[in-house]
């Protein structure tokens, strides 16, 4: 199969088009023809294809929007959420036969992480800084799950209570939200958008709960002219700080999400080698061999073994693939994969455990801990 040339000329539309060659990653070279007559001037490839759109997201108009602040602990990302909504006015009973329009759900949930200002900085109170993360919920779950305190007089509700959902959304992994940092502030906020052409008869709004955490939860609006945001504290009926009921969700782990690898950790099963201070340094199993006369090692033959049990074990179609491979102790072949890649080609089959760990393994051979030796790095995931 080839790339069908769009047309060949002395001034490409853009650039040149360019290739590379394997071994990957390659070299990128604009692809040059000789020069030609009558002009003699070099010639350059546009190819042959059109890159097409689906249509352009609607803008959304924020009447008002309400954050709430959360602590970030640790680089696993946000892959989960959960809230808690109602309806302003809805009523209802149960066991009782409806006399009322039930709500309608708004069209999607607009879901966004901010960065933290610290009180003190523009305002007595912290606030949202910086949108980093958002994304439209559409795909969500509803549920009637009890009963709240009306902020008003409700006639006819029992016990002055409106009904309470809750609200779920499990995110694709390509919109998980990756935390840049291992202790910080992060602002979450939900917003229910309506299409143009409904009519929600009842406004959603967001449950408050008791304060918990830091600041108090604040409601914002958005000058349309300069897209400044302008933020104000929300204190309860009494007057007392409010937080707002959410809950973040992560995926369990050691290997850190904000790597390119992490999706590969996923795929092989979480591996927790991957996780050990020496394992991208050749050590499979995170213990030393040797004595005190020689010097202890964590590379040594008992890394040897595994990674020539996984040596050249291609993945699917081509091979079995390296989670079916154990090595002598029952160590799994993935742990050999100290560079966390894979080498080969379409051709030859793909490999977990190739060249690029065998070096790496060579590489720190025989390298004794202290007072014998230097000892490895222990720093490992090291940081991209």
């Amino acid at each position: 199969w080839r790339w069908q040339e769009a047309g060949r000329s002395p001034t490409p539309i853009l650039c040149g088009a360019a290739e590379r060659n394997d071994p990957l990653p390659g070299v990128w070279k604009t692809i040059v023809w000789p020069p030609v007559p009558p002009d003699n001037l070099d010639r350059y490839s546009d190819m042959a294809f059109a890159i097409t759109s689906g249509p352009s997201e609607p803008r959304i108009e924020i009447q008002r929007l309400v954050a709430d602040d959360w602590p970030c602990t640790t680089r696993q990302p946000v892959t989960a959420a959960v809230w808690w909504g109602s309806y302003i006015g809805y009523r209802y009973t149960a066991c009782e036969c409806l006399t009322v329009p039930r709500p309608v759900r708004p069209s999607y949930f607009y879901l966004t992480m901010w960065t933290d200002v610290p009180a003190g900085v523009d305002q007595p109170y912290s606030h949202p800084g910086e949108k980093i993360w958002e994304y439209r919920a559409y795909d969500y779950d509803e549920v009637l799950v009890g009963f709240d305190k009306h902020p008003e007089d409700v006639p006819g509700q029992p016990f002055g209570r409106e009904p309470v959902f809750r609200y779920s959304v499990r995110l694709p992994s390509e919109a998980w939200f990756h935390q840049e940092q291992d202790d910080a502030i992060y602002w979450f906020s939900v917003v229910a958008v309506y299409t143009p052409n409904v009519d929600p008869i009842y406004m959603w709004g967001w449950t408050n709960h008791e304060h918990v955490f830091n600041d108090d939860a604040v409601a914002g609006w958005q000058d349309p002219a300069t897209g400044e945001w302008f933020w104000e504290e929300l204190f309860d009926q009494r007057g007392i700080s409010e937080d707002m009921s959410f809950i973040l969700f992560t995926e369990p782990g050691c290997f850190p999400s904000s790597y390119s690898t992490y999706l590969d950790w996923l795929a092989f099963g979480k591996p927790s080698c991957w996780c050990d201070p020496r394992q991208c340094d050749g050590d499979v199993d995170n213990k030393k061999e040797g004595g005190p006369k020689t010097g202890y090692f964590y590379v040594h033959f008992d890394d040897l073994n595994v990674l020539t049990t996984a040596w050249y074990v291609a993945e699917p179609p081509k091979g079995p693939g390296i989670l079916t491979v154990t090595g002598p102790k029952g160590e799994p072949g993935i742990c050999a994969d100290f560079a966390h890649d894979q080498e080969g080609g379409p051709k030859t089959g793909y490999f977990r455990v190739h060249f690029n760990d065998l070096n790496i393994l060579v590489g720190s051979w025989n390298i004794a801990e202290p007072p014998k030796g230097p000892g490895l790095p222990a720093d490992c995931p090291r940081p991209e």
